[in-house]
């Protein structure tokens, strides 16, 4: 009886001892799983002043935004987007009746003098035709003027005088022709704001190469282009607002 009972008291050692082992295993494993936790929570410290050069790639502790720098980037995305154009149908008509409306105030201006001096019933051999004829040439003149004027062309006082007065049937006839030819050709293309000044530039290349007609009137029709000639396409608004939005 007395070595049963030693036996039990050895096995209760034992477990008693186990169990103990047991829970201080635990306590361990919990207090090292804790230290490690809290380590790695900790953020690392650095002894830095302000202005100092880190030597150490610092990572943010959470992604950040930078406001400044994505407003920069969204004003470049919207400059960078070309704009959508479409077509002005009033353009070509527009341009083409300025330019008609010039030619028809040249041509009327000139047939004006000689009907004026037939109505007077004055011939070259009357002594007054000199005068009435300089009234004659001034009253059409001052008409070509107040064309001009409407459509904003430069021309001097010069030019005019040579448009009425000096140029022959002939010569008109052939810068009026050169001229329709080469605005129906760049209004044939597409004109924009942007391209515009080399459409101009062009035409105006154009007039300086062509060998049928007088140094005078290629400087007039340098100026007629660079007044009447305008873009048959235009910004369409909602088009490009559409492509702004999805650029940025």
């Amino acid at each position: 009886m007395k070595k049963l009972r030693k036996g039990n008291s050895k096995i209760k050692k034992i477990t008693r001892n186990f169990t103990v082992q047991r829970a201080f295993l635990v306590i361990i494993t919990v207090l090292i799983m804790f230290i490690i936790i809290q380590t790695g929570a900790q953020p690392i410290k650095y002894k830095l002043n302000a202005g100092d050069v880190s030597a150490y790639d610092i990572p943010a502790p959470r992604d950040l935004v930078n406001e400044v720098l994505t407003e920069e980037n969204r004003v470049l995305a919207v400059k960078n987007v070309e704009s959508v154009t479409k077509e002005d149908t009033k353009a070509f008509v527009q341009v083409i009746n300025n330019k008609d409306d010039f030619f028809k105030a040249v041509s009327t201006a000139r047939a004006s003098i000689e009907k004026s001096m037939k109505e007077l019933g004055i011939t070259p051999d009357n002594p007054n035709y000199t005068k009435n004829l300089k009234e004659a040439r001034t009253i059409a003149e001052e008409s070509v003027a107040e064309e001009v004027n409407k459509l904003s062309l430069p021309l001097s006082q010069i030019q005019i005088n040579y448009l009425v007065s000096k140029v022959t049937d002939n010569e008109l006839e052939a810068f009026a022709v050169l001229t329709k030819e080469l605005v129906s050709q760049s209004m044939s293309e597409a004109v924009t704001k942007s391209n515009l000044p080399i459409h101009i530039q062009k035409l105006q290349n154009s007039y300086q190469n062509e060998q049928g007609i007088s140094q005078e009137l290629k400087n007039i029709g340098e100026q007629l282009v660079k007044s009447i000639l305008k873009p048959n396409r235009i910004k369409d608004e909602e088009a490009t607002a559409k492509k702004t939005r999805r650029s940025i």
